[in-house]
Order: C-alpha cells, then structure tokens, then sequence
C-alpha cells in the first residue's frame, strides 16, 4: 500500500484536491478541467514522449465525440456503451492513420495532420450531413438512460453524477499515464527521441514505439470527446475545429511538456482564462499569447519545468548553507 501511494502519489493528490474542491468551486468548472485535461493529455504524450508535434488532435476528439453521438442518436441509450464505443474507434482510427503518417518527419507529419482535421471537419459537415446532421449537430442528452453499477442508478445527464463518474475516469487515466512515462516504454520513447540510431541497435523498432506512442495519444484524445459528447448531450463539427488544435499545443507548451501536470495546469489557466477574461476582453487568447511567450522564455518545460527548477535551486541553496555551516 505504501509503495501504491510513493509510487501515484501526484493522481492520488490530484484526485483529493479535485474532491475537496468541488465544495467551492462549480461542478461545470472542474468537469471542463478534467476533460479537458485528458484532451492535452493527448498531445502532451505525443509531443513529450513520441517526439511528434500534432495539429490533428481536434481530429482524434472529433472521432469519440462523434461515435458516442452516432451510436446515442440511432443506436442505443446505454452512455457507457456510448464511451467504449468512442474509445474502440478512436482505437481502430489512431492504428490506421497511425501506421500512415507515423513514418513521416516531424515537420510533415505536423502538416499531415492538420491537413487530416481540415479534411474531417468538412467530411462531418458536408459529405457526411445526412448522418451528422451537419452544423446543426446531433441532439441526444434525452436519450442518455440512468445505468445500474453494483446495484447504483447512475445518471450521466446529472451533473453530479457525471461530476463522480468523470473523477474515476481521469483517475484511471492519471494512473495509466503515469505509469507508462515510469515504464520501459517510456524510457525507449524518451531514447527514441534522443537517438533513434541507437535504439534499433539495442533491437526496438522506432516505429512501432512512436505508432503505439500516437495510438495511445489518439485514444486519449478520442476518451476526452466521448466524455465531451456525454457530458453536453449535443455534438457539432465545430467542437472539432481547426483553431482548436492551435490551442491544445499551446495549453501543452503552457503547462509543460513530458509531464504529469503540465496538462492539468495548463488546463486550469486556460479554461478559468477562457471563464473569466472572456467576460472583460473579446479576444482573450492575447492574454493567453503574452503568457506563453513569457513561460516559454523562462523555461523549456513549461510552468511545471519552471517550478522544478526553482526547488532545485532551493534546495542547492539550502545544501549549500548547511555545508557552510
């Protein structure tokens, strides 16, 4: 039990502070956190441990968002079965794209990518409007039916209830995050990045570490928009817009790039900036630029690198002083 928690300490802190919080802060506010953590989440193990910059992921949201809503709409009721649905696809759809464009070189792949989301943000919006019903978008929060887990009526279209539900699922995200950056994956992922010349002499395929290091970011991608689709109850092609994948970059750059809670935090200016400076300014991305600019120059890891360094000094100060002593 003591290494469990030595070993997850930062999600099950996280996951405490999360509780604590909602006694003061709205329901609405940390649910859009949490999802929208897992979302960065994406992008942040891709860029971080894949060494691969992606302005597609709007694309691999838009792929969950709309195989819940598909399956809601004309399918079943069950929103459970709705969010595997979105993750199995969003499975399928990152191995198929992934084992296409994984061979290219980092700038190319960057482009292939967002030329990929250009493509099927206007397949959902035009092509394929008969079924997505286009702009308009797919309506179904009154098909969503309570479940029943270990005798528990669970309401997803409840606030509450979805608020609880969506805890446990960013837990078990945390978890698994934290313990494949741990893990030997992990490391041969950061090696790829460093040298992938000495990574197929130890006899690993570059390849398939950086396919299963994008199948892995579109699958949190594609969890992030499922939760989306069932927490609104409506999807539409612009929640998977171009200017999006703009923002999700930035949020990783933000918060730190290749760690745990860089995209917690980043998460958490964005979304609250997006809340509150809103309401003063129209355009309150300026504010989000200027941030960035400032973070980026102090530091390569974002706000959590600039933390680290600065306990670091601490701490050699500290050294230093006792040593004196």
């Amino acid at each position: 039990m003591n290494n469990i928690i030595k070993y997850y300490w930062q999600p099950i802190i996280i996951v405490i502070l999360l509780i604590v919080a909602h006694f003061f802060i709205p329901l609405s506010f940390l649910i859009e956190v949490m999802l929208f953590s897992i979302f960065v989440m994406g992008c942040n193990f891709l860029l971080g441990y894949g060494g691969l910059l992606s302005f597609g992921q709007p694309l691999y949201l838009g792929v969950g968002l709309y195989a819940t809503a598909l399956y809601l709409t004309y399918i079943g009721q069950n929103p459970i079965v709705g969010i595997v649905m979105g993750i199995f696809v969003g499975l399928l759809f990152g191995f198929i794209i992934g084992s296409i464009i994984v061979h290219l070189r980092s700038d190319y792949f960057a482009l292939a990518n967002a030329a990929l989301n250009v493509i099927g943000f206007f397949m959902i919006h035009d092509i394929l409007a008969d079924i997505t019903n286009g702009l308009d978008g797919l309506w179904f929060l009154t098909r969503i039916t309570p479940i029943s887990i270990l005798s528990l009526s669970i309401d997803l279209s409840n606030m509450y209830h979805f608020f609880i539900f969506t805890i446990i699922i960013f837990f078990m995200v945390l978890i698994l995050t934290s313990y494949i950056m741990k893990s030997v994956f992990g490391s041969i992922c950061l090696a790829c990045i460093n040298n992938e010349d000495k990574v197929r002499f130890l006899g690993y395929s570059v390849f398939k570490v950086k396919l299963i290091a994008f199948i892995y970011a579109t699958l949190l991608s594609a969890l992030a928009g499922s939760m989306y689709a069932i927490s609104f109850g409506f999807v539409c092609p612009t929640m998977m817009g171009q200017e999006k994948a703009g923002e999700i970059v930035a949020t990783t750059l933000l918060g730190g790039v290749g760690t745990l809670l860089g995209p917690i935090i980043g998460s958490i200016i964005i979304v609250a900036t997006k809340d509150l400076a809103s309401n003063i300014i129209e355009h309150w991305e300026v504010l989000m630029g200027i941030l960035l600019i400032l973070v980026v120059l102090k530091g390569e890891r974002g706000i959590v690198g600039i933390v680290n360094d600065l306990y670091k000094i601490e701490i050699l100060r500290k050294f230093k002083n006792n040593k004196g002593d």
